[in-house]
C-alpha cells in the first residue's frame, strides 16, 4: 500500500511540475517571439527559456520527495546565479562607479593596461619582477604605437621614452632575472630584436635560448619567415 501511495505521490509531483513548466513556457513564448526579432542578446533569450524550467524544478524539489535536499538545491541555485552574474559583468565597470572613479580613457584600449593601469600596480607591488616588467613592455608598445591621443594618456606619460628601444630595454631587464617559466618574455624579445634592428647574432642567441627553455612550444618559429616584428604579447592578458 505504501508503495502505491509513493507511486501516486511521485506521479502527482511530476504532473504538478509539468503543469508549471507548460504554463511557464506559454508565458515565456511571447517574450521569445518578440525578443528574437527585436535583437535581444542570446543571454536574455536563454534566460526567458530557462526561467520556467528552473521554477518547475524548484517547485518539484521543494514540495516533492526530494525535500530533504532543499538546502543543497538552494545553495546550488545561489552559486549558479552568482556565477552567471560574474560571467556577465566580467571586465565591465558599472557606469555609476566609473563616473565616481573618473577612470582615464583611451580609444580602443583595454581596461587592464589603461583604465586600471595594471603595469603600474604590479610595479609597485612587485618592483623589478620579470612578469611586471613584461606588462610594462606591453604597455610601452601600446603607448608608442602611434594611435591618436594615446601618447598623452596618463598611463603613458609616466615613461620617459615610449619607442621600440624602450620596450627592448624593459624586456632585457626582465631577462636578466633569467625567468624559466614565462615564455612570453623570451618570445617577445626575439620579435622586438627584429623590430629594433638587432644583429643576427643577438637574434640567433635569443632564439636558441627560447628553444632551449621551451623545446615543446607550439608557437611558430619567429625566424621561419620574413614577416615584420610583432608586438610584445602576453597570453591570457585580455588585451
Amino acid at each position: 500500500m505504501s508503495i502505491r501511495r509513493q507511486s501516486e505521490r511521485l506521479s502527482a509531483e511530476r504532473l504538478s511540475a509539468t503543469r508549471i513548466l507548460r504554463r511557464g513556457m506559454l508565458l515565456a513564448l511571447p517574450f521569445l517571439l518578440w525578443g528574437y526579432p527585436a535583437g535581444w542578446p542570446v543571454w536574455q533569450l536563454l534566460l526567458c527559456g530557462l526561467a520556467p524550467v528552473t521554477v518547475s524544478v524548484t517547485v518539484w524539489v521543494w514540495c516533492g520527495s526530494l525535500r530533504r535536499f532543499r538546502m543543497l538545491y538552494g545553495v546550488f541555485l545561489i552559486l549558479l546565479v552568482c556565477g552567471v552574474w560574474e560571467l556577465w559583468t566580467a571586465g565591465r565597470v558599472p557606469a555609476v562607479l566609473e563616473a565616481q572613479l573618473q577612470l582615464p580613457r583611451a580609444p580602443g584600449e583595454p581596461n587592464l593596461y589603461f583604465e586600471y593601469d595594471l603595469p603600474a600596480v604590479e610595479a609597485r607591488l612587485f618592483p623589478g619582477l620579470a612578469e611586471a616588467l613584461l606588462l610594462q613592455a606591453v604597455q610601452l608598445n601600446y603607448c608608442g604605437s602611434g594611435l591618436a591621443g594615446l601618447s598623452a594618456h596618463p598611463a603613458c606619460r609616466k615613461y620617459a621614452e615610449v619607442d621600440a628601444r624602450a620596450v627592448r630595454g624593459v624586456l632585457e631587464a626582465a631577462l636578466r632575472q633569467r625567468p624559466k617559466t614565462n615564455e612570453d618574455i623570451y618570445y617577445s624579445y626575439i620579435e622586438v630584436l627584429r623590430g629594433t634592428g638587432g644583429s643576427a647574432a643577438e637574434i640567433a642567441a635569443a632564439r636558441a635560448e627560447w628553444r632551449r627553455l621551451f623545446p615543446f612550444s607550439d608557437r611558430p618559429d619567429p625566424l621561419a619567415g620574413d614577416e615584420s616584428a610583432v608586438v610584445p604579447r602576453r597570453r591570457g592578458a585580455g588585451y
